[in-house]
């Protein structure tokens, strides 16, 4: 979230080179914020294993967004591919999936990488995305969408009015 949220570009290249300069980091992270998961893979909430903290700030944003009728679901089997691969999210009305959610943690919504170390990741993501092109509804997240709030509520807002019309 520092690389794309007001600028800080420098500051975590310089700490994806220097692992050690990363652990001290996030230790003194969590150190003072204590309501923060010391490293992305221990975010739990709900009893549900969320995979980042982008996804978490999605997360939160669907509960504070959430109607009456809507379930979400945390990681939830894609039953349009047969159960054989899992979305960030689903947003549940009537009983089953309508509406699927993808986050985007290192793509902007313009399509860039957000750094060298992202780019890496970005042909798995493309696939990853392109698992739902005719299968299955999905609404995909981008990090700057997520970094910015109105974007976010607004993003987060359409995904629940399109299961609800699905």
């Amino acid at each position: 979230m520092l690389e794309f949220c007001d600028g800080g570009h420098e500051l975590v290249a310089r700490y994806n080179r220097d692992k050690a300069l990363w652990r001290t980091f996030r230790q003194r992270v969590a150190a003072y914020y204590r309501d923060l998961p010391a490293w992305q893979e221990q975010v739990r909430v709900n009893n549900y294993r969320i995979g980042s903290i982008v996804e978490l700030a999605v997360y939160r944003r669907l509960l504070e967004e959430k109607e009456s009728g809507l379930t979400i679901m945390v990681q939830p089997p894609i039953r349009e591919l047969g159960n054989r691969g899992f979305a960030d999210f689903g947003l549940y009305f009537k009983g089953h999936p309508t509406v699927y959610i993808e986050v985007a943690g290192t793509v902007t919504s313009a399509g860039q990488s957000v750094s060298e170390n992202a780019e890496k990741f970005r042909v798995g993501i493309e696939e990853r995305l392109m698992r739902y092109m005719g299968v299955a509804p999905v609404e995909v997240i981008h990090i700057d969408e997520v970094c910015n709030v109105s974007a976010q509520t607004e993003r987060v807002r359409q995904a629940i009015e399109r299961a609800k019309n699905a």
